[in-house]
């Protein structure tokens, strides 16, 4: 049966299931985009300017309006040239810059989503000496810790399964309304019932009608804070026989300290209850005999008296 832990269910989320979405959009493309632009904007605003002056300059020293368009115009389909391949050169080297910049946040970005995704493993490659390297191994660092606490935890929680899969006694918990919440191996072989048939279900159903408003006080009880030790109580098992047990209940407590449940273990007394009362018997039967030893050796000491008195009266 599947066995659910008793305090670390509660103790640490490790995964994250909701589904990681990778950005709509990237920096390095933000970057050139910028770039881009700039660099148009830089071309047009040049051009124009250059256009104006030049042409204001060339009429102002005399030169023929006709001649002056025409050299503005050559001028400007010159700076054109220049500035688209200036252009290409800037996003060129926008790229390289924006591959140096972004690569290792494109690197700690995939790192993040992926133990998002809970893929603790994974380690950043980036061995820059700035923020951002700097930044990186303070990611390995924290992602190396995190598994490492993830293996401490699971071997906790092995060894605790272990624990409770390989003990003789039935352990059950149950929450706060009394519904099953673990149901281990040896609570199916004392019982019966194998986890699946039972867990969710009140624990109310194993005990007789005259005992169920008991259960509820010692629910209570241990819901308060207390540990109810060493009950003797009767429960069915799934062929519907009543089986006497020995039972302790304890709280189960939740992250904050506060009852959330309770745990109860017991175990099969009917030996002890078979026995006891083999006992009982043996010491009533021998005090019958007591008393009727005592009696016979009354009765004969009264009759010694009077064949003594009836001695004495014959000797007359």
């Amino acid at each position: 049966p599947e066995i659910y832990t008793l305090s670390l269910h509660d103790a640490l989320p490790i995964y994250m299931t909701q589904e990681i979405k990778p950005p709509k959009s990237s920096l390095r493309n933000n970057i050139m985009i910028t770039f881009f632009l700039l660099i148009t904007i830089w071309g047009i605003v040049i051009s124009t300017l250059f256009h104006n002056t030049l042409h204001t300059t060339l009429i102002q020293q005399g030169v023929d309006k006709t001649v002056a368009g025409d050299i503005t115009k050559q001028f400007i389909t010159l700076t054109t040239g220049l500035t688209i391949a200036g252009m290409f050169i800037v996003l060129f080297i926008a790229m390289v810059l924006s591959k140096t910049i972004t690569q290792p946040i494109e690197e700690l970005t995939r790192g993040v989503m992926d133990v998002a995704r809970g893929k603790l493993d994974v380690k950043v490659d980036v061995t820059s000496q700035d923020e951002l390297g700097q930044l990186a191994e303070g990611f390995n660092k924290m992602t190396t810790e995190r598994k490492r606490m993830e293996e401490k935890i699971r071997e906790s929680q092995e060894f605790l399964n272990a624990i409770i899969e390989n003990s003789g006694d039935a352990i059950i918990t149950t929450d706060v309304d009394g519904k099953v919440s673990l149901w281990s191996h040896g609570a199916e072989n004392l019982y019966g019932y194998r986890s699946e048939d039972v867990l969710g279900k009140k624990i109310s159903f194993l005990y007789p009608d005259e005992l169920k408003e008991e259960r509820k006080k010692w629910q209570t009880a241990v819901l308060s804070g207390e540990t109810v030790r060493n009950i003797r109580t009767r429960i069915y098992n799934s062929n519907g026989d009543l089986i006497d047990i020995n039972l302790t209940l304890s709280p189960l407590r939740g992250k904050d300290g506060n009852p959330c449940g309770t745990i109860g273990v017991s175990k099969d007394i009917t030996d002890v209850i078979t026995a006891e009362r083999g006992l009982r018997e043996k010491v009533e039967e021998l005090e019958t005999w007591q008393r009727l030893t005592v009696g016979r050796e009354l009765r004969m000491s009264e009759l010694k008296a009077e064949m003594k008195e009836l001695k004495k009266r014959l000797g007359e």
